[in-house]
């Protein structure tokens, strides 16, 4: 029997000994210039979770934070690649969010993609950190830049409360949103959010299995006929993430490469976000849909030490 390939290419470390790794990043950036490649075999050899650790006993050690010791350190892409590393994801996320509201317009799309990527203990855990970091809820924030059915959808997300309902369910469910649509002059817009918003992503797998069945089109395809704007870009991308979140991330990062130059902010937000849970997929599904590998598009659109440690995150 073959060996399971793991999801993630990011994992603990073992035989994690703080204090030595602590040890490794301040030799690292002693004396006339940096040795980038070992710092960049220390904050990839070991989870988040352990760079939180090494965070608080490089300040215990050398009375100074290893975060502001790297910064002066390091420079440009390659520095910005490194903080994101460092934060804790659910900060890291929090922060995304709190910049796709603030200043001048809204990245809908970033929206999106944190809230039907993430399961109920994550978007819990970014709450958290985002009334701890900026001391208002998430919720008030996202509501008070947005509007109508899109705010809605947000908020549905943002609940995370999904209900566990019989398989049998999926008919009723697909019927539903048959009558709320195709079969509706003017859409149900309220039923298509109570369906979407309430039940798991294996129900809504079967779900739109059954309403192709019975609509004989696709989900994606009513959704475009029924919708426009914001709330029909936000409906597919909880669709994509329903049936492929691999795939799902695959698309984001083909379009952070793709164009007039890169998306370095998209590029690495899935990058660091994903490394620790499923960047396998995803690099599969990238080959697969793109004909090309994952690592072999990043060293076409990056370069030097950011390049590098890219192709560390995602098992390179």
């Amino acid at each position: 029997m073959a060996a399971k390939v793991p999801r993630g290419t990011i994992f603990p470390n073992p035989t994690f000994d703080v204090e030595a790794e602590c040890m490794k990043l301040k030799k690292a950036m002693k004396g006339m210039g940096t040795d980038e490649k070992a710092i960049i075999q220390v904050l990839t050899g070991c989870s988040n979770e352990q760079r939180q650790a090494m965070k608080q006993h490089y300040k215990t050690m050398y009375g100074k934070e290893l975060t502001s010791h790297l910064k002066s350190e390091l420079g440009g892409n390659f520095e910005d690649l490194v903080m994101a590393i460092m934060e804790p994801t659910a900060d890291f996320y929090a922060k995304a969010v709190n910049s796709a509201i603030k200043g001048i317009g809204t990245k809908e799309e970033l929206l999106v993609e944190v809230f039907v990527a993430l399961n109920v203990f994550q978007l819990k855990a970014i709450k958290e950190s985002y009334k701890r970091l900026f001391k208002k809820e998430m919720e008030d924030d996202v509501k008070s830049d947005t509007s109508g059915e899109f705010e809605k959808f947000l908020v549905g997300c943002m609940t995370g409360t999904r209900q566990e309902v019989a398989p049998q369910q999926a008919r009723q469910d697909a019927e539903a949103l048959k009558k709320a649509g195709i079969k509706k002059f003017g859409t149900d817009e309220a039923e298509f959010l109570r369906i979407l918003n309430s039940r798991t992503y294996p129900h809504l797998k079967l779900v739109f299995a059954d309403y192709e069945q019975i609509a004989k089109e696709s989900i994606e395809k009513s959704i475009k006929s029924e919708f426009s704007g914001d709330i029909e870009m936000a409906l597919l991308g909880l669709v994509a993430a329903v049936k492929d979140l691999p795939g799902f991330f695959a698309e984001k990062l083909y379009k952070s490469m793709k164009g007039m130059g890169t998306n370095d902010t998209a590029l690495q937000r899935v990058i660091v976000c994903r490394a620790e849970f499923d960047m396998n997929d995803i690099k599969h599904r990238y080959q697969q849909m793109y004909g090309k590998s994952l690592a072999h598009e990043i060293k076409g659109e990056t370069h030097g030490d950011r390049e590098k440690l890219l192709l560390r995150l995602i098992g390179e």
